[in-house]
């Protein structure tokens, strides 16, 4: 009951965001923004089956802790412009993120890039060629740690891959997707940021919520077999 009150409670709050952006109401969506993470993290606190490990709890807890730093430190970049660094943050955040949904991963004990590695190759041909096409309009300052960020998201996803092997359809498929839906929510915020200068909020975070609810989803059918 509370696991699906709380499912509830955050595409209530999911909705709010995603109407507020599309109606223009920005201070409705900059002030339901860090909602989403908080809701998506009680859903998982009050979801998580009683027979997971202490780690594996602690490392997806994580994982959506760093997130909404970075929600809340993007907002502030919003909110100050001038204030380059705020970007920097959030980028930290959400690779600190990245790197504990790796680690969570990585308990599932899948191996299957053993089986098919040539699913390595679509991963790091995308990077290559969105860091090819995005590069030039890099300020320098931020050319390193966008470079490393693409890096470590881009093993975000092959860990989804990798360790997901042995899981169910449902389970694979859940990890996978949310992993892609990331990666696309981030390379529209880079293209939005420094190529077109233009404002994508609306699919960033469509895709950047729905990222979040797959991953989180897959993890909790994962502990729950």
């Amino acid at each position: 009951m509370k696991s699906r009150l709380t499912a509830y409670i955050f595409g209530i709050v999911a909705l709010v965001h995603l109407s507020s952006l599309y109606w223009g109401l920005e201070n409705i969506a900059d002030a339901s923004k860090p909602f989403l993470l908080i809701s998506l993290g009680f859903h998982y606190w009050l979801s998580a089956s009683s027979t997971r490990r202490k780690r594996e709890f602690l490392l997806s807890l994580f994982a959506i802790a760093f997130s909404f730093f970075g929600d809340v430190l993007l907002l502030q970049l919003k909110w100050q412009p001038e204030k380059g660094y705020f970007f920097l943050l959030g980028l930290g955040s959400f690779l600190l993120a990245h790197v504990f949904y790796m680690l969570r991963f990585r308990e599932m004990q899948g191996r299957h890039l053993q089986k098919q590695p040539w699913l390595i190759i679509p991963v790091l041909l995308y990077l290559l060629a969105f860091l090819w096409y995005l590069w030039p309009d890099i300020p320098g300052d931020f050319q390193v740690p966008v470079g490393v960020y693409g890096v470590v998201i881009s093993l975000m996803a092959l860990s989804a891959i990798h360790y997901s092997g042995g899981q169910s359809a449902s389970i694979r498929f859940k990890l996978i997707a949310g992993a892609i839906l990331f990666i696309l929510s981030d390379s529209l915020i880079a293209v939005g940021k420094f190529s077109f200068q233009a404002d994508f909020s609306s699919w960033i975070m469509l895709t950047y919520i729905a990222a979040q609810w797959m991953i989180i989803r897959g993890i909790l059918e994962a502990e729950s077999v």
